[in-house]
């Protein structure tokens, strides 16, 4: 926006902190509303889209936050707290889908701290976040998985008032039910995107009841009948309801579950059954069947927690969930064995009920957890990064800053922005949107794919320094 942000300060004539936001557009400062209490605050982009925040202390002389999103110099994992101005209040048990054709994330419903449904949907863009005031009535506990063969989002289920069958979709020009025979109604149910097959697989959930009154954290056995471990497919039509040969996972709901694509395996994690309140079981679906894997080590027992697929990595990722309390860990898995993963830096408060998303609005690698239960409805949002030697790719500026000779769309690592219908390795449709086909379609940018989108216009804070241009920011000093 060619616009310097002044956040605070320490009054002069009082000595007061103060509390406003102002804007220099070069030529004329204008308030543009209130800010935090704090002085002594800075924050900035540098030219590799890294964002560095320091701030001061507050009213009360206590300090308040430094972030740094610089690399660092070994590979170490970080949890990063990302910063905003108006952003979706607190809640937990919410829909969360990173929409990869677009570059923006939605976060609906769930409950407050008070234990409420909440109706709201927010959606975050490069712009921000913006009110959604189209989306249906909220729910908490409801399945949702971007499908990125066809550009929507895919949301079944959920608790209301009670139980809840529907399927809605999520698309660019909004939101859609979807009238279609599926899966009974339920709540705390699994998804995850079948890229290998191009479907989304639902499986398990819990019939919670109508008037019952959804607690996803609490410590009472539940009656095994309330438990549900079918399997069931959605190919953007119709639901299917699958038959695995052999055993499978026994029946339950708030698993962990995410699929693979390097492997081709939907993996489960975890989750409530009617006997226990908690599971530390690992099953692998190879598309026909089920095998149980038993790995050395695996994380302790829980329920609730959030399971992706690392796309920079490739391993699956486990964060937080509950057990006898709320947890914070972070796990990998290979395939083989789980290895605990140990944040370097300042990490979240340990949360359950959570979503873990690989992709980013800004396009950086990593991935990213919004709101939970941290003994309340919590409303920060983070990304798990990771820091090396090496700077790592930023594939929205089309620099080449991992020193491999490969840039933007044109570097393998960047698959998830550039194409991300592909994974590497994989056979994938010879006709699916991408960079250097020759049509800018919606998966691609002018910061992504020149080639077929054209050259962004100059502008200051984007990360590229263009020809002509004078910005510190994108072209250093």
């Amino acid at each position: 926006r060619g616009r310097v942000v002044l956040l605070g300060g320490l009054r002069a004539s009082a000595g007061a902190a103060a509390t406003d936001t102002l804007e220099w557009d070069g030529a004329a400062w204008a308030r543009v509303g209130a800010g935090l209490p704090v002085h002594a605050s800075s924050a900035f982009v540098d030219r590799f889209e890294r964002l560095h925040l320091v701030t001061g202390f507050d009213t009360g002389g206590q300090p308040v936050l430094h972030f740094s999103f610089a690399a660092g110099a070994a590979l170490d994992p970080a949890l990063v707290g990302l910063v905003g101005a108006a952003h979706p209040t607190g809640r937990f048990g919410h829909v969360s889908l990173f929409d990869s054709w677009r570059g923006r994330r939605l976060v609906w419903a769930g409950l407050d701290d008070l234990f409420l449904v909440d109706d709201e949907a927010w959606i975050r863009d490069h712009e921000g976040w913006r009110f959604d005031p189209d989306a249906p009535p909220g729910r908490v506990g409801a399945a949702a998985v971007f499908d990125p063969r066809r550009g929507e989002g895919v949301v079944f289920g959920g608790y209301r008032t009670g139980d809840l069958a529907e399927t809605w979709r999520w698309d660019a020009t909004g939101w859609h039910a979807v009238n279609a025979a599926g899966p009974s109604a339920r709540t705390g149910a699994m998804v995850a995107w079948d890229e290998a097959r191009g479907r989304v697989l639902l499986f398990g959930g819990r019939r919670v009841g109508t008037g019952d009154v959804f607690l996803p954290d609490d410590q009472f056995p539940r009656p095994a009948d309330e438990m549900l471990g079918d399997l069931w497919a959605w190919d953007g039509v119709a639901w299917t309801e699958l038959t695995p040969a052999g055993p499978g996972p026994s029946a339950r709901w708030a698993a962990g579950l995410a699929y693979d694509p390097g492997r081709d395996r939907l993996v489960l994690f975890g989750g409530q059954s009617g006997r226990h309140f908690v599971l530390d079981d690992t099953w692998e679906f190879d598309g026909t069947s089920w095998q149980q894997v038993t790995p050395p080590q695996p994380p302790p027992a829980r329920a609730f927690a959030g399971l992706a697929y690392d796309p920079w990595r490739r391993l699956i990722t486990l964060y937080g969930g509950v057990a006898a309390g709320e947890l914070g860990d972070l796990w990998a898995w290979d395939g083989a064995e789980w290895q605990p993963v140990d944040p370097t830096r300042t990490r979240p408060q340990a949360r359950d009920v959570v979503t873990l998303l690989a992709g980013t609005v800004a396009g950086d690698p990593g991935l990213t957890v919004f709101g939970g239960f941290a003994g309340g409805a919590a409303d920060d949002e983070w990304r798990l990064a990771w820091a090396a030697p090496h700077r790592a790719e930023v594939c929205t500026s089309g620099a080449d800053l991992d020193g491999d000779g490969l840039g933007g769309c044109a570097d393998p690592d960047c698959w998830p922005t550039c194409d991300p219908t592909c994974a590497p390795g994989r056979a994938c449709d010879p006709a699916r949107p991408r960079c250097g086909d020759g049509a800018c379609s919606e998966v691609e940018s002018c910061a992504t794919c020149g080639a077929d989108c054209g050259a962004c216009p100059a502008r200051c804070g984007d990360a590229r320094c263009d020809a002509g241009e004078i910005c510190p920011g994108d072209c250093g000093p």
